[in-house]
């Protein structure tokens, strides 16, 4: 009697032991499956924030085709001019769509939103990410005027200039 009472006390011992590497070890896997999914919930955001050709076609008043589409002179214009226009309200996505399609022509208007302190700062944070896009020296350069600075637009600046 005695002799299995001390097999099964070694035995709760045992496996009072390993609980607690147990624990660790189900916590660290927990974490592990939070931060995959939380990533993966981030990425599936960031792709449902760009805009698309629809949101394109009814922000600048003419059918942009699919999202890949080649604007001419005149449409290209017309888009930088809507940027550049401060009553206008769907600045940000009219950024994304001319980063996207990497219209050079865009970079001007970007730096004049970046340098205007009046400007929401997430909105001079795309400005500054796609002059560093599409103009990668330039957007250096301006990048380390605003590493300094608070909000989307500091973390844009530091980002770009590391």
């Amino acid at each position: 009697m005695a002799l299995g009472n001390n097999r099964k006390r070694r035995e709760r011992r045992r496996f009072r032991r390993m609980l607690i590497p147990l624990a660790m070890v189900a916590v660290v896997v927990l974490l592990g499956l939070w931060q995959v999914s939380f990533s993966a919930a981030q990425h599936l955001w960031a792709r449902l924030q760009q805009p698309t050709a629809t949101d394109m076609s009814s922000v600048l008043g003419f059918d942009v085709g699919d999202a890949g589409a080649i604007l001419n002179d005149k449409q290209i214009a017309k888009a930088v001019a809507k940027v550049s226009d401060k009553s206008f309200p769907q600045r940000d996505l009219l950024v994304q769509f001319l980063v996207r399609g990497e219209y050079k022509e865009a970079v001007p208007a970007f730096a004049t939103i970046v340098r205007d302190r009046d400007e929401a700062l997430t909105l001079r944070a795309a400005a500054l990410l796609g002059i560093a896009r599409l103009d990668p020296a330039q957007g250096r350069s301006l990048a380390s005027n605003y590493t300094g600075a608070r909000g989307d637009l500091g973390r844009a600046a530091r980002r770009i200039a590391q």
